[in-house]
């Protein structure tokens, strides 16, 4: 099953290393980096319900 794992470049409350390994350790996983912090924008959310949909 498809997974994304998607994160801001200045996020606070998750960071890059735990992201890489959620891509490390789930086999399916594809990385999303956006700028900005923990909450994306609305041209993120855009971008993600576009992913979801395929």
């Amino acid at each position: 099953m498809p997974t994304g794992i998607w994160r801001g470049t200045s996020d606070a409350n998750v960071s890059a290393e735990q992201s890489d390994y959620l891509l490390a350790h789930i086999a399916s996983a594809q990385g999303h980096v956006y700028s900005g912090g923990h909450l994306p924008g609305a041209e993120v959310y855009s971008e993600i319900y576009d992913w979801l949909s395929k």
